[in-house]
């Protein structure tokens, strides 16, 4: 089993980081194209982006403000996010665990760089309110089309630095 363990501190309140990650909305303009994500247990989730596989979940376990956890049947991993506060903001904790049988070509690696720059693109947008243009660009893109090739903005250097990142708030086990 693979497993991803991410944590990062926003400025945000843990009310505002939780709808970020919860409404359909907001989660599209920092995670994903996200088609719906209903946030109650047995709720149902659907990322559909542009050029890649459409991705569903359900909702599994949810503590309102606190904890949220959704599994994605096509990979078998679950995703459980945290939500505390911690010095005026929130701490967000992220665990995923799967087989990485269904992650990007490039497995693990993959999974976690993608981790980092929604991660990266949501600090930005909730303590700054700058949207990342990965994100304007690929709303652009309206269709989801299963067996595309991953769309270009995925390998392209970060959006901050202008290189690529190295996993510096994740920690992986395999």
């Amino acid at each position: 089993m693979a497993v991803v363990d991410l944590a990062f501190w926003t400025a945000a309140d843990p009310g505002r980081v939780w709808r970020y990650f919860t409404s359909a909305a907001d989660l599209s303009t920092w995670h994903g194209k996200a088609e719906y994500f209903e946030a109650r247990p047995g709720g149902r989730v659907r990322f559909c982006d542009p050029g890649w596989d459409p991705v569903e979940g359900v909702v599994t376990r949810v503590e309102p403000g606190r904890l949220l956890s959704w599994r994605i049947p096509a990979d078998a991993s679950e995703i459980t996010e945290t939500f505390d506060p911690d010095r005026g903001g929130t701490r967000v904790t992220i665990v995923q665990r799967g087989t990485a049988a269904g992650w990007p070509p490039d497995g693990l690696p993959g999974r976690i760089r993608g981790w980092e720059e929604s991660i990266a693109d949501l600090v930005l947008l909730l303590d700054h309110g700058v949207r990342a243009a990965r994100h304007l660009a690929r709303r652009a893109e309206t269709e989801c089309r299963p067996g595309m090739s991953p769309p270009a903005w995925l390998s392209a250097p970060s959006a901050l630095t202008g290189r690529p990142r190295p996993p510096a708030f994740a920690s992986v086990t395999s």
